[in-house]
């Protein structure tokens, strides 16, 4: 379905319960876009799999020491699941949850060396160990959906998916408006349960989709 298809089932929806309600296009389409933002937040969504190369640089301050770290890429939307130091020509297996964990894992360690281990926080992705030249990582990432506009399509969506998941879902948004359905209508309810539906079969489609394997270290263990 087309955004603009989206948009005439959503009123369709709505006109069919409250006849003299209505919302213009521009609504609809910023609450579309929010819920596909929050789809694509969670999910695992195979279209929006993305790779990027980045340059880390190390460097010497006065308050916090060597650190190695470039911008997260501007589309990121979540889940680094694979990462690869180019100029090492080796695969970096330590992707820790967050950068308390990685700073944790190489405390009192010499900070030189080549990238092996890396962590996202805040707008940044971190690597150690900080090497004295640069080096090329490359990582792979889910990025965030593109903008829906009015004349585009939600892509990253399956065909199928598009009633339950964007013209339903928006639709029980939009009612959340509406006083009369807040006083006791059971529409919303009905759409919400549409729009679980589909997230329950996307959730099927998703589940072979590559995901972070965050590192924890294990100590070994005698017996």
């Amino acid at each position: 379905m087309t955004v603009a298809e989206i948009i005439d089932s959503i009123n369709t929806n709505i006109r069919s319960i409250y006849p003299d309600k209505g919302f213009l296009d521009s609504v609809i389409l910023k609450d579309m876009n929010r819920a596909l933002r929050e789809i694509a937040g969670v999910y695992h969504l195979p279209d929006l799999q993305k790779t990027r190369t980045n340059t880390f640089e190390a460097y010497e301050d006065d308050v916090t020491g060597y650190e190695a770290k470039v911008s997260l890429p501007s589309d990121f939307g979540h889940s680094i699941y694979w990462a690869r130091n180019l100029t090492q020509e080796s695969d970096i297996t330590r992707i820790y949850p967050n950068v308390a964990a990685l700073k944790s894992e190489y405390s009192g360690s010499n900070p030189t060396g080549s990238v092996e281990a890396i962590a996202w926080d805040g707008a940044s992705i971190w690597g150690f160990y900080c090497p004295e030249t640069e080096e090329e990582v490359s990582i792979s990432y889910y990025k965030n959906p593109d903008t829906l506009t009015l004349t585009s399509t939600p892509d990253c969506l399956p065909v199928r998916l598009h009633e339950g998941l964007l013209a339903d879902g928006t639709t029980a948004r939009l009612l959340k408006r509406i006083p009369e359905e807040i006083k006791g209508g059971v529409n919303m309810k009905y759409h919400l349960e549409e729009a679980r539906v589909a997230l329950g079969d996307l959730e099927s489609i998703c589940r072979l989709s590559p995901r972070t394997k965050p590192f924890y270290r294990r100590d070994v263990q005698y017996f």
